[in-house]
């Protein structure tokens, strides 16, 4: 959400929403924005029936794997230090790219904590799938 943050007009630029949902209670919300910076909507799901329609990835090994260990240390490296965990910790997240219609139009499931795709890889998929501003169609 760090990286997505600054880049808001563009989703909004072409028409897009961006919409984080969270595995934690909804008390957490707050300390979430606190934390990222990110002043979107947001919800939660505790119950990580979204995350399981995602198919998105919940393991051990996705966690607390060497590819989790490295992310990790490579945030920490830029400055970025894991907060407290709120949620259920085995859950990965993801990013999807969905039309009004429903169709599911880019995915990405995250392998390990910190897999996060590119706000770029988001916005590109919206060009490559003609997403324009409202306005313009």
């Amino acid at each position: 959400m760090v990286q997505l943050q600054p880049r808001v007009r563009e989703f909004e630029a072409k028409g897009a929403g961006l919409f984080v949902i969270g595995s934690g209670l909804p008390q957490y919300i707050e300390g979430f924005r606190d934390t990222t910076g990110y002043t979107g909507p947001v919800y939660t799901d505790p119950s990580l029936k979204v995350f399981e329609k995602a198919q998105l990835v919940r393991s051990v090994r996705a966690t607390f794997g060497l590819r989790s260990v490295l992310h990790g240390l490579e945030n920490l490296k830029k400055g970025h230090r894991q907060g407290k965990a709120q949620g259920d910790m085995l859950q990965q997240g993801g990013a999807l790219v969905i039309a009004q219609d429903g169709t599911v139009l880019f995915a990405h499931q995250s392998n390990a904590g910190g897999d996060n795709v590119s706000p770029t890889a988001l916005l590109s998929a919206l060009e490559r799938r003609g997403m324009a501003p409202p306005d313009s169609q």
